[in-house]
């Protein structure tokens, strides 16, 4: 088993749904290291993998800049299917200083994310 604090950059948990996102930067998710490829592993599996959401790399700027994903999942049985998204705009620049813009892909929430 994976040690977990190597997996999880941030998560949030629905208690009511039983699911969990967590979000990891795409090296670690795309990558070919033991831990990426036991990663994918568990989350086919040993979960339902229910979405992969493709954040724009300067999402979390100024603290960092690197291209990271959200999962979400929910624990006990395999994967059947997976829906990607691709957010190419959150509302704000993807500089250090994250300015309001107009191009927000977030909008879409109740529509994306129903499955």
């Amino acid at each position: 088993m994976v040690a977990a604090g190597s997996l999880v950059t941030s998560y949030s948990f629905d208690a009511n749904q039983n699911t969990i996102q967590i979000t990891k930067p795409n090296g670690v998710l795309f990558g070919s290291t033991k831990a990426a490829t036991r990663l994918r592993e568990l989350l086919l599996t040993d979960c339902d993998l229910q979405a992969v959401i493709n954040l724009p790399s300067g999402i979390f700027k100024p603290y960092a800049g690197v291209a990271t994903a959200a999962l979400v999942f929910q624990k006990g049985t395999p994967t059947k299917s997976v829906w990607f998204y691709d957010l190419g705009a959150d509302g704000f620049s993807l500089d250090d200083k994250r300015t309001p813009v107009d191009a927000n892909d977030t909008h879409d929430n109740g529509r994306w994310m129903s499955p």
